[in-house]
């Protein structure tokens, strides 16, 4: 492995040009960043949704609400019947932790648990991208739940 200098003007030691390189490596998106970028936006736009479903509930004041997925979720999740939408929220629930982990992890061992508890046939390639099958499954789960929630926000 060949280290470069970043700035001439400052001198590197070779613990700083490894510490960096490991930045790098980690810092890269797998494979083009394509399952990552997926996720992180289906993520969003749940979570946008979610929002959205606050400021309908008449049930909901403002002193509840705080800025995170989780907060919104829960707030989202006690004004259903968890009998009924239970699994729906479950989902909404491993979504987050999926979204947590490629986020706060360079290095995932409960990635590919993750992706198995939204469906057993996503199978992880490398790093964090998916096999084409796998990835048109988990389009496949993601839309789904999107298009669930936005049923619920609809009929709300």
């Amino acid at each position: 492995m060949k280290l470069f200098h970043l700035n001439e003007n400052i001198h590197y030691t070779n613990n700083m040009l490894l510490n960096t390189y490991e930045m790098v490596r980690h810092t890269e998106p797998k494979l083009y960043g394509v399952t990552e970028i997926y996720i992180l936006k289906m993520h969003l736009c749940i979570e946008r949704l979610l929002g959205e479903m606050i400021l309908k509930s008449p049930s909901i004041s403002n002193k509840m609400i705080k800025n995170t997925f989780s907060s919104k979720r829960e707030l989202v999740e006690n004004l259903f019947d968890p009998n009924i939408y239970g699994e729906l929220f479950k989902k909404v629930y491993v979504l987050n932790k999926i979204r947590n982990e490629i986020a706060h992890n360079l290095e995932s061992t409960s990635y590919q648990r993750l992706l198995n508890m939204l469906d057993q046939r996503i199978e992880v390639e490398k790093g964090y991208e998916l096999t084409p099958d796998s990835m048109h499954t988990l389009k496949k789960q993601l839309g789904d739940l999107y298009s669930l929630l936005l049923v619920i926000k609809e009929s709300m």
